[in-house]
């Protein structure tokens, strides 16, 4: 099947969107506007308690995203215009060097924000992780909106050359075994299974890209349209013939056997798929897991390199599934499994190389590992976001498991201890890492390194968790929200990071000032030392040292000034009177 085939077929599905939450069941409209939405998460949350991990974030996000970019009547607008315009200014300026024009180009330096002091506090989210397949010291990641970035010094210095790419996101990324300038990337963000309608919030796909010479350039290898809404979450390449690639998608898995040039779809484009994984040692069989909110997520397996597949589990219950292989027990696959509140549903293990499953940890709300609590005590979490699993490849025993915290097992997953926590305000026992994680791997040619992607960004660990180290310094990959800027002190600016609180910087220094989300942010225009910082919902924070303490002015969740105010809440000071 031809590339141009995915395009014809993306014209034919009707993607999965908002209305398969659970909130959207009473909508009976076909394509529903922004206000319908809205209104059915609001009817749906008003009585209900706000928890960590229960979606309600990643909604709010979306509404402050769209509520801003709607027509009058809740309408979208096309979900193509950013590439458009790219495409478009592209365009210009080729035509401009064509015509020898004298117009110039502001010049624009990067300021970051691009260090951290790790543990809760971060830089900006990270999906994804591949190794070079000689050089220990050489990786790449992939962002969400951030794009690729690279280092050949272990994560000591970072350089990207994606910039100029139509979309920044970057969900997986694969690697030639036998010639490291031939890489392809998974573009778009697949973490983004919470609301597809639209073009949510999200960054889209434009399909598979490949580079040939170290990612100095890069061409299409499956193309796809961004108002279709693909998501790709994982890009497997096989390692004895680096000609064969798989690709997990919410329209099927594709396959390619030419490098990328031809694509098959090889099962139902209806089905959405969020892991993929060959056998260690036996490219022939391939596990993969299906996505459903409805609760019907399930494991297939294919015994001839991907060509078909056979459903091999019967769950019942589960909205998403990672797997995890190790190459010391080849036959061994294992299942972490999330039920439809995004908790942990359940461990499974297959020892005959996924021709059936056996349950051997039951999740429920007093041994929840996906909840957000230091011991996992709590219902619900955000399997739907954050997911990840690895079984060290040297020790098929050494099991790790990733969803707000990191989990730990020595003994197969008998028994599980945390590993870090996202904030030492719970327990001060382990290391605090950021929260949130999206993927966990070991280095292939270093078994002792564990490295694990999150929401601040990439962390490292090379005596089994009891330290971990931050190692995003040098990336421009945050999410920023609003920034604010000294009308008294040159190089002086505060900004609000999604995930990653407040940051100020100071002549070239970045210090991190609040954590969670920031929002708005203000500098006194009389004194730099007066500053305000917001959390979600408009909670406000003042400091008049700058920042050596604070205290909360308007709170949320109240009544009255504390009543809760928008996802993102606007506020300013009075041109004349700082006071105001």
């Amino acid at each position: 099947m031809k590339i141009k085939q995915l395009l014809f077929i993306l014209l034919c599905i009707s993607t999965f969107g908002v209305r398969s939450q659970e909130w959207m069941r009473d909508v009976k409209s076909e394509n529903p506007n922004f206000f319908e939405i809205q209104a059915a998460f609001d009817s749906y949350w008003k009585d209900k308690p706000v928890e960590k991990g229960k979606g309600f974030k990643a909604f709010k996000r979306w509404e402050w995203f769209w509520e801003q970019r709607v027509g009058k009547s809740g309408e979208f607008p096309k979900s193509t215009i950013l590439y458009d315009e790219t495409v478009k200014y592209k365009a210009n300026k080729h035509a401009q060097k064509s015509q020898n024009s004298t117009s110039t180009t502001a010049n624009w330096t990067f300021s970051g924000p691009n260090a951290s002091a790790g543990g809760y506090a971060g830089i900006g989210r990270i999906n994804c992780i591949a190794f070079h397949p000689t050089d220990v010291n050489t990786f790449w990641v992939g962002t969400p909106s951030g794009g690729m970035w690279k280092t050949t010094d272990a994560g000591n210095t970072w350089t990207t050359n994606t910039d100029d790419l139509p979309v920044l996101g970057v969900s997986d990324i694969a690697i030639d075994p036998t010639n490291a300038n031939i890489m392809y990337i998974a573009t778009g963000d697949g973490e983004g299974a919470y609301s597809l309608q639209n073009g949510a919030g999200d960054t889209k796909s434009i399909g598979i890209l490949k580079s040939t010479d170290g990612g100095l350039t890069w061409a299409a290898a499956l193309t796809a349209s961004v108002s279709q809404n693909v998501l790709i979450r994982r890009l497997i390449l096989n390692p004895s013939n680096p000609q064969n690639l798989l690709a997990a998608t919410n329209l099927g898995i594709w396959r390619t056997i030419d490098g990328g040039t031809n694509w098959s779809s090889v099962t139902s484009t209806s089905l959405w798929f969020m892991d993929i994984e060959f056998k260690p040692g036996d490219a022939n069989f391939v596990y993969a897991t299906s996505y459903d909110t409805g609760g019907n997520a399930q494991i297939y397996q294919s015994t001839n390199n991907g060509v078909t597949w056979t459903q091999v589990s019967s769950f019942s219950g589960y909205s998403r599934i990672n797997l995890a292989v190790s190459a010391n027990s080849p036959n061994l696959v294992d299942a972490l499994c999330a039920n439809t509140s995004y908790g942990l549903g359940g461990l499974w293990y297959s020892n005959n190389s996924g021709a059936s499953f056996t349950q051997y940890y039951t999740g429920n709300c007093s041994n929840n590992l996906l909840h957000s609590s230091f011991n996992g005590s709590g219902c619900g979490g955000q399997g739907y976001y954050d997911l990840a699993y690895a079984i060290n490849p040297s020790n098929a025993n050494d099991i790790w498991l990733g969803g707000i915290n990191t989990w730990r097992s020595t003994d197969g997953g008998a028994n599980w201890a945390l590993n870090n926590v996202w904030t030492n305000s719970q327990t001060s026992s382990v290391p605090e890492v950021h929260a949130d994680k999206h993927f966990l791997a070991f280095h292939p040619l270093n078994n002792s390194l564990l490295y694990e992607c999150n929401d601040g960004g990439l962390y490292v660990t090379n005596n089994g968790g009891a330290s971990w180290q931050d190692i995003t310094n040098g990336m421009g990959i945050s999410q920023m929200y609003r920034i604010g800027a000294s009308a008294t002190v040159a190089d002086k600016v505060i900004c609000g990071l999604q995930d990653n609180g407040s940051k100020e910087i100071i002549g070239n220094t970045w210090f991190d000032v609040t954590g969670g989300d920031g929002m708005e942010c203000i500098i006194d225009y009389t004194n730099s030392f007066i500053q305000y910082g917001t959390y979600v919902n408009g909670e406000i924070r003042k400091t008049t040292n700058n920042w050596l303490s604070s205290s909360v002015i308007v709170q949320n969740g109240g009544s009255g000034v504390d009543a809760d105010g928008n996802w993102v809440t606007p506020y300013i000071m009075h041109p004349t009177n700082n006071n105001i």
